[in-house]
């Protein structure tokens, strides 16, 4: 009998994330995180256990950002990169890279997937149009 083992690992910074946007401040954000890996190690199985994350204003762009009400919205599904990991919580960054931000977003009137169409976010249901923090990876093209 061969024996199964699993290689787990707690949550670090630079872990890559995905994660649902449940709450929008104007300075912060509250992500609630689905899935994390190691991006040096793919055989890490990264224990996440329904944590959540923040992800203040400082951390979303190299270009000032205002507030995150304007690039992001609850739903919205998102990839980041863990920056650091306290007693006092998980925080998340999206500068460093561009396949970081929103991979997938939904309409705000009819809450349909938004499709993305030269770098303008449309809903083909009801015709809305609408901007994003998005991703390089961004899933409906």
């Amino acid at each position: 009998v061969k024996k199964k083992t699993r290689n787990l690992s707690p949550i670090s910074p630079s872990n890559i994330v995905y994660g649902m946007v449940i709450i929008v401040k104007e300075k912060m954000l509250v992500v609630e995180l689905l899935e994390a890996f190691d991006p040096s190690d793919s055989s890490k199985e990264i224990v996440i256990g329904g944590s959540n994350a923040a992800l203040p204003v400082f951390n979303v762009d190299r270009n000032y950002v205002r507030s995150l009400n304007d690039l992001f919205k609850i739903g919205d599904i998102i990839k980041a990169k863990v920056d650091s990991v306290s007693e006092l919580g998980i925080e998340l960054e999206s500068k460093s890279d561009d396949s970081f931000g929103i991979i997938q977003a939904y309409c705000t009137v009819c809450r349909q997937p938004l499709k993305l169409v030269e770098r303008v976010l449309k809903c083909s249901d009801c015709g809305s149009n609408e901007s994003r923090k998005i991703s390089s990876n961004y899933i409906i093209k």
